[in-house]
């Protein structure tokens, strides 16, 4: 069954690659600048900020995607093609702040995060 399901998948992946060459490169496009802004600023504050939340750190990422896939679906060409990870990156940025303080911050979490710092030294 999982031969029959990887020879499918690369068929299906085959028909989509000769077809239609922009459609690879929006499938690219959307991979490296959405996972990024997905997960950059989620990484950055919870590397560095102690106050990140679980419910942040996932809406960070769902925001962070969904402004760089709207982006460049919406709002690219009017903007003078503004890379689409500048405001995507924001969004998540600003998501991941704004709703990490609307929660309640793990208190064991925020111990970790403080272990972590005192064993690792001064980061800058």
């Amino acid at each position: 069954m999982g031969k029959a399901v990887t020879v499918l998948m690369g068929l299906v992946g085959l028909a989509v690659a000769l077809g239609e060459v922009r459609a690879i490169f929006y499938f690219v496009l959307f991979a490296w600048s959405g996972i990024a802004c997905a997960f950059t600023p989620v990484v950055l504050c919870s590397l560095f900020w102690k106050r990140t939340t679980k419910a942040g750190a996932v809406a960070g990422m769902i925001g962070g995607f969904v402004i760089t896939v709207l982006w460049v679906v919406a709002f690219k060409e009017r903007f003078y093609d503004l890379y689409e990870m500048i405001p995507g990156f924001a969004a998540g940025f600003a998501t991941t702040i704004v709703v990490s303080l609307m929660t309640e911050s793990d208190a064991k979490a925020i111990a970790e995060l403080e272990d972590v710092h005192r064993s690792v030294g001064p980061i800058f």
